[in-house]
């Protein structure tokens, strides 16, 4: 028991924390997730921190490799009309008997060289373009894994928390005034140990009983008899009775 809140004379309502038990199982684990919870957090700080920086890096690269690679398209594309140009010029001196057969072969193996240039710099350019939204798709994944990580954790925290308090505060079922306490904290207590004695004032002070009668007793019981009754713990020749009225016959 780590407290007691609650001393002879006080008037306690329905509710209201009377007593902490200490918890030191669910407090361990209720600091993991806590100290869990900061460490992602400071995890989704730093991705979109240096996260970004670094991505930001990477497509940075990859925009000059891209103005690269479009350069050298556009000076083999250059270099392709010139070659077509030089050969349709000595296709015409080849006709006049000016230029040999092998000059026109080498310009016409020069031209399928600078294609298949083209072609493997097309292939690049799209690799570059698939490789840039490669890395904006993967670092929004990694923003998003973290953030849905961030949620889990404070959905179980809460759920620890409610626990916690449930399991660590005890709370009065009643309405009444403290006539006798019967544990102090630092005493170790289990499931269902009184704590106190409590004067129930939650009903107006009127106390309701259910008896159970043997059936040829119980027939001549009516609504609206009235009953003397004494607990078995009290002698009725010292006591007395409490009177009561009997309200339901079943």
């Amino acid at each position: 028991l780590i407290s007691l809140k609650v001393g002879v004379g006080d008037r306690i309502h329905n509710g209201e924390i009377v007593a902490s038990i200490e918890q030191p199982e669910l407090y361990q684990q209720l600091e993991e997730l806590k100290a869990s919870l900061e460490e992602r957090k400071f995890e989704l700080k730093e991705l979109l921190s240096y996260g970004n920086q670094d991505t930001k890096i990477q497509q940075e690269l990859i925009q000059q490799q891209r103005v690269s690679i479009q350069s050298q398209m556009e000076s083999n594309q250059k270099n392709l009309d010139f070659l077509k140009s030089q050969l349709e010029t000595e296709r015409g001196l080849l006709e006049k008997g000016l230029v040999t057969k092998t000059q026109v072969a080498s310009t016409e193996q020069q031209i399928e060289t600078v294609k298949n240039s083209l072609e493997g710099l097309k292939s690049q350019l799209v690799q570059a373009n698939s490789q840039k939204l490669s890395i904006d798709f993967e670092m929004q994944q990694k923003i998003n894994l973290n953030k849905q990580r961030i949620a889990e954790t404070r959905r179980q925290l809460e759920h620890l928390e409610e626990r916690y308090d449930i399991q660590t505060n005890i709370r009065s079922a009643y309405d009444g005034e403290v006539v006798e306490l019967l544990s102090d904290a630092g005493i170790v207590v289990n499931r269902g140990t009184p704590l106190f004695k409590l004067k129930n004032s939650g009903t107006g002070n009127r106390l309701r009983g259910v008896l159970y009668i043997p059936a040829q007793d119980g027939k001549k019981i009516k609504e609206g008899m009235q009953a003397l009754v004494a607990p078995s713990t009290v002698q009725p020749q010292e006591h007395g009775f409490m009177k009561s009225t009997v309200t339901y016959v079943s």
